[in-house]
């Protein structure tokens, strides 16, 4: 077989960068498509404040945090410190992480909180053989435990962020102890921390600066900045 290049010339052809242009608008529309694609996903994960918390890091969520300060909240309110509530709510989230089945005295709701605490489910808790004897230590109500007694109370709807409430102002006699004067209810660094923890848990610029990640809004830091220089002058 032969060609005539008469012939060959003779035929006529598409332009060469027809096949081309075409090709690349193709090939740049598919990118821009993926690309928009794409974009929203990552925004999601940066707009979701519980994106780096639980169980993707150590930090809490924000149910872990609600859950912690209504918990705090009912350990106050059952005669506990602020110290003691704190520690006990922050040791029982530990325990909802590890699927642990211990819970404390303080959320049960067959506690009873007049003096001495007492429990009301004595028989099945197995604490004492008869109810005079069925008064429980300030050690034993403050620590996680297995009780096959146990019911779980009610917890308060909601709590604030500082989950003490206020206490009774001293008499006119009687005088804040030099040892911990952050205790005084009328001391400024009380009110400076409800402030700021009040902002904080509306805000979610500062719950991502407290864990972290980017920065505090501008009323977020003048009360954080307030709430800083009160706390260094207890400490000096």
């Amino acid at each position: 077989m032969w060609f005539d290049p008469q012939t060959l010339l003779a035929r006529s052809y598409p332009p060469a960068t027809s096949a081309t242009s075409a090709t690349f608008e193709v090939q740049v529309g598919t990118k821009v498509a993926e690309s928009q694609k794409s974009q929203p996903a990552a925004n999601d994960a940066a707009l979701d404040p519980d994106s780096y918390c639980w169980p993707h890091s150590s930090a809490w969520n924000t149910s872990e945090i609600a859950l912690f300060n209504r918990r705090a909240a009912l350990f106050v309110r059952r005669g506990a410190s602020d110290t003691e509530a704190e520690r006990l709510a922050e040791t029982l989230v530990q325990c909802d992480r590890e699927g642990d089945s211990m819970h404390a005295c303080m959320e049960c709701r067959h506690l009873q909180t007049s003096e001495p605490w007492r429990c009301g489910n004595w028989q099945s808790a197995g604490v004492a053989v008869r109810a005079v004897d069925a008064s429980l230590a300030r050690t034993m109500v403050m620590q996680a435990q297995r009780c096959p007694g146990y019911a779980a109370a009610a917890l308060p709807a909601t709590a604030p962020p500082f989950v003490a409430e206020p206490e009774p102002p001293p008499p006119a006699t009687a005088q804040p102890q030099a040892s911990s004067p952050d205790r005084w209810p009328a001391a400024p660094w009380r009110e400076s921390d409800r402030a700021y923890l009040a902002h904080h848990a509306e805000c979610h610029a500062c719950q991502c600066a407290g864990r972290g990640y980017g920065q505090r809004c501008a009323i977020g830091m003048q009360l954080w900045t307030a709430y800083s220089s009160m706390n260094s002058d207890l400490k000096e």
